[in-house]
């Protein structure tokens, strides 16, 4: 374009500042200005330099233009397709999906994923998936690797919603299975495909189908966490099928076997194995009780908390948190083993050792109740299916037996869901649940109550700290 076919107007579009500032004409009214008459008698004797110096400057001006036109069309957005091909695999025909994303330093970078599909519109659709969120322009995800994510954003999680026996389990899950296969790995990088090869591992290194599935939730929880918190675009489990578990059914106990177990427990304990038979309560609920939660005159009994280790915690769940009738049969039981107990004051729990502290449920089921079951002639097949928490499994048990009522069987375990129990919630209104426990104990209560009574004549021995 020939500079000097430009307007007035364009000339200041195209030109440099200073030279914008400068007024049309070479008249009188211009002096002090570039190309006025003062400088009219120099041009003559420095036309050579001044060609060349008008040279340099119009094509320092046609750089400028250029640079002014083009600048906005460098910061559009990216629009991509990617693309698809087949790939073939010992299992079979998969297919790759292959697009580009914008890493955290702004570079351009080619991601591939394999998509265990032989359908190749299975992964055109997944790829169309992934371009939406790209070019529609959304933030994209941090690169960490799954290490940085345990020990950063998750463990913050946790530590702020779990309680403590189920952080601990998490995090001996995260550190024992997970980190070693996922940790080095960036969150990204994470694919449906070695999800799967990861459970195969486990599983053929000889983790129970159960362990499996408890690994499969806990992975399956951090990365729905990880893309809530945008680390992810995507959750890989989800295209993982769920670890199946097949039902194995529990041992229970008959209430002559209760009595015999009851009978070779220590003193100060046997009214214990009578509570949780009778309540179904969960063993950290029970040793959890104080004195405060034993209500004589209205018969009741509340459920508020749950220890694990020696320290307090909420239960299990909020359906958890109780309170259970108090019939005749256990309510003696209590009052006689109260009497047993050095401290009766409201804060004091009411199965503690010599030290006055709470009991540990593991020490206490390797120390008193397997012994216990020895003597009384119970074969342990499944030595973790025989702990404590087979009595409350047993008074479920008879609970259905006695009553035929699913539905009042979850209300008197207290499961946090109903799916546990039933497939259909419907609530236990507590005059139901009254007329249960009145048949559990009619059932069994005589005899095993006149076993724990008779401990009182013979006198405070045996005791266990």
């Amino acid at each position: 374009m020939n500079k000097d076919a430009l307007t007035h107007t364009n000339r200041l579009a195209y030109t440099n500042p200073h030279e914008a500032q400068r007024p049309s004409g070479s008249g009188p009214g211009t002096q002090g200005w570039p190309g006025s008459d003062e400088e009219d008698d120099s041009r003559t004797t420095d036309q050579t330099s001044s060609t060349s110096g008008q040279c340099a400057l119009e094509q320092g001006e046609r750089k400028e233009r250029v640079t002014r036109i083009r600048r906005p069309y460098l910061t559009r957005s990216s629009f991509q397709k990617g693309y698809v091909f087949t790939r073939t695999t010992e299992r079979g025909t998969v297919h790759v999906i292959r697009y580009r994303v914008r890493s955290v330093d702004g570079k351009w970078r080619h991601k591939a994923e394999t998509v265990n599909t032989p359908r190749r519109k299975d992964a055109e659709r997944i790829l169309a998936e992934r371009l939406r969120e790209v070019n529609r322009g959304l933030r994209l995800p941090v690169e960490i690797t799954f290490a940085e994510y345990a020990a950063g954003h998750w463990e913050t999680y946790i530590s702020q919603n779990l309680k403590p026996s189920t952080k601990a389990s998490h995090r001996s899950n995260v550190k024992a299975h997970l980190l070693p296969m996922f940790g080095k790995l960036r969150l990204s990088a994470i694919s449906p495909l070695l999800i799967m090869d990861f459970l195969k591992q486990k599983s053929a290194a000889g983790l129970k189908p159960k362990s499996l599935l408890n690994l499969y939730v806990l992975l399956q929880k951090m990365l729905n966490l990880a893309v809530a918190l945008e680390l992810l675009t995507s959750n890989p489990i989800q295209r993982v099928p769920k670890p199946k578990v097949q039902r194995i059914e529990k041992p229970a106990l008959s209430p002559g076997q209760v009595k015999n177990i009851a009978d070779n427990m220590p003193e100060n304990l046997k009214a214990l194995v009578v509570l949780l038979y009778l309540t179904g309560l969960r063993i950290g609920e029970a040793l959890a009780l104080k004195w405060s939660d034993v209500d004589f005159e209205q018969s009741k009994l509340y459920i508020r908390r749950s220890v694990w280790h020696r320290t307090e915690q909420t239960p299990k769940s909020r359906r958890s948190i109780r309170a259970k009738h108090l019939l005749g049969g256990l309510k003696r039981i209590l009052q006689s083993h109260r009497e047993l107990c050095a401290g009766r004051q409201p804060e004091d729990y009411l199965f503690v050792n010599g030290a006055g502290r709470s009991y540990d449920p593991d020490d206490l089921r390797k120390r008193v109740l397997y012994p216990a079951m020895n003597k009384a002639g119970i074969e342990r097949k499944v030595a973790r299916s025989y702990g404590f928490h087979l009595f409350r499994h047993s008074a479920g048990s008879q609970m259905q037996e006695v009553t035929g009522n699913l539905k009042q069987t979850q209300g008197f375990l207290g499961h946090s869901s109903i799916g546990i129990t039933s497939d259909v919630y419907v609530h236990l209104q507590p005059d139901s649940e009254v007329e249960s426990m009145k048949k559990l104990e009619e059932n069994f209560f005589s005899e095993l109550c006149s076993t724990v009574l008779k401990t009182r004549v013979e006198g405070q021995k045996g005791m266990v700290n």
